[in-house]
This record gives structure tokens, sequence and C-alpha cells, in this order.
């Protein structure tokens, strides 16, 4: 906790957010990334692990915020994001996402409550970019939370019609299972 209080601080202190996370590890930078999303109002739970029947995937942070899940994989890389390597990289988040998606409808099937679900890869060396998911270097996140969902490109953003309102309360557990057969629901 020091650690991203430091870091928050250069950040505060107008240090650029690449200098400031030169110095962190990868889970301090993924911790920075969740206090930063926390203090813009979503909550953040970081490392969730989503399983539905013999499939798992772990997801680096979920945020919640109204009715937008946030779904983001955090690059700590000192190279640039770009060309084969943001396209293998959007793809692996992309196949989350399905999944993710998957365990929200069979947790709370099928219904007419709109959810929108926005993936996106973070990175310190990056250009923003939309391929199969959103890929954002930090400067740009907080504009790109700023977006409401319905004027984001799909895809990347997918809409989901659930029959309950999601909650933080989702995110409690580390985990998201849904092993049971599912309910109905529809993804867009």
């Amino acid at each position: 906790d020091r650690m991203i209080e430091v870091a928050v601080g250069w950040l505060e202190r107008n240090r650029s957010f690449e200098e400031v996370s030169k110095s962190l590890t990868w889970d301090l930078f993924e911790s920075l990334i969740a206090r930063i999303l926390e203090a813009a109002g979503l909550y953040a739970k970081r490392n969730v692990t989503v399983i539905v029947g013999n499939r798992r995937a772990q997801l680096d942070i979920v945020a919640l915020r109204d009715y937008t899940v946030y779904l983001l994989e955090c690059k700590r890389w000192m190279r640039s994001l770009s060309g084969s390597l943001a396209s293998s990289e959007a793809k692996k988040l992309r196949e989350r996402v399905e999944l993710f998606c998957q365990a929200l409808l069979k947790l709370h099937g099928h219904g007419t409550i709109i959810h929108y679900v926005v993936p996106i890869i973070v990175s310190p060396y990056t250009s923003p970019t939309i391929s199969d998911v959103f890929i954002s270097p930090f400067r740009s996140l907080i504009s790109l939370l700023s977006e409401h969902p319905v004027t984001l490109p799909t895809p990347p953003t997918t809409t989901l019609y659930l029959g309950r309102r999601l909650s933080p309360q989702l995110l409690r557990p580390k985990s998201i299972k849904a092993r049971s057969q599912p309910t109905g629901g529809s993804v867009q």
C-alpha cells in the first residue's frame, strides 16, 4: 500500500505514468491501476478468476460502475504494445470476455436489464487503438472510462441483457463460478 501511495503521489506531482511504472513490479502496476479506477468512482477487484464448466480465465482487474463492467488486462511492458503482439493480447482478452459473459448469463439469466462489458488492455507504452478490445495507454484510460458505453464502438463493447443488475457483491469472492446449465440469455 505504501508503494502505491508513493506512486500516486508521483503522478499527482506530474511525473509521467511511464516514468512511474518503471519503478513498479507487475503486481504493483495492477494495484496502481485498480487504485486509480477506484479514485475515478469505480468498484475494482484484482485477480478475478472466471470458471464456466471446465473453462477457466484469470482477469487482472474487473471494475464496475452503474451498468458497465470493465475487464482490464494490465501489461507493464517496457516496449510498445502494437502489431502482432497487440493482436495476440487482444484475442486472449476477447476470449476472457466471452467466458465472463457466459458466466454472467448463467448466474443472472436472461432479462431486460442492459449491461455493457468493455474490454481494455492498459500499457504504459502504446498508442490508443481499437481492435477486438480497447488498447489504451494509462494517460488515455480515464478519458476512455468517462465515455458512456453506448458511445463506444462495438465491438469491442458487448451488450448483455441480464435478469438482475450487477453489484460489487458479485466480485467479493475472487472467483465467479457458473457451473450450472445455462438459463438462457443474450449477448450482442
